[in-house]
């Protein structure tokens, strides 16, 4: 079985891991207050197992870990505006103020460089040629049919072209596409399944 994890799944489990660190009855409590929300975080921590690994391949691409360094900072910007009573209808407006200091963004850059170094060890690369004929036409398709920003559809055509079964999102926009039905049979044929952390999480379970 072939498994993508998006990056919105490993940024959430980033930060939930780097706020329980290793306290179970903290973890426990957070858990039950993050609800449906920790099913990234519930689903990371099963898949890393090494019986579990030992029946599946899990891949990340590149452009997954760039994007999860933008993750991480976005979640310190909102978080930081929480904390002073600002509402997230001005993120934009006042992105810029809200960055981390120095001393802050070294904490992210070692969250992020810890992350970045168990995925590397457990998961596979997947390659990131888009060149073949076929490649853009899905890629074009997936931007002009299913109305995909620029990086989701990258790495929904990575997965097409390279085999994977399953790509595991919280991003709506991707799971939505299962209503789109030209677009959702164009994926399925190439054999990707788009699924959340909880539904992948379920199937692997059942091996």
């Amino acid at each position: 079985m072939r498994i993508l994890v998006d990056t919105n799944v490993l940024g959430q489990w980033i930060i939930l891991k780097s706020s329980i660190g290793d306290d179970q009855e903290f973890e426990r409590k957070i858990l039950e207050a993050y609800g449906k929300r920790a099913q990234s975080y519930e689903f990371m921590e099963y898949i890393l197992r090494e019986e579990v690994l030992e029946r599946v391949e899990v891949f990340y691409t590149d452009i997954i870990l760039v994007e999860l360094m933008n993750v991480l900072v976005e979640d310190f910007v909102y978080n930081s505006m929480w904390l002073e009573g600002v509402s997230p209808i001005y993120f934009q407006r006042y992105y810029q103020r809200y960055l981390p200091n120095w001393e802050e963004l070294e904490g992210l850059i070692l969250d992020a460089l810890n992350a970045v170094s168990v995925i590397e060890q457990k998961f596979t690369k997947l390659p990131c040629e888009v060149e073949a004929p076929e490649d853009y036409y899905n890629l074009m398709y997936l931007l002009g049919r299913g109305g995909l920003k620029t990086q989701d559809a990258y790495i929904v055509s990575l997965a097409m072209k390279n085999g994977v079964e399953f790509l595991v999102t919280m991003d709506s926009d991707l799971l939505n596409l299962s209503r789109k039905r030209d677009v959702y049979e164009l994926i399925r044929n190439s054999g990707l399944e788009i699924v959340k952390p909880k539904t992948m999480f379920n199937i692997l379970r059942k091996l």
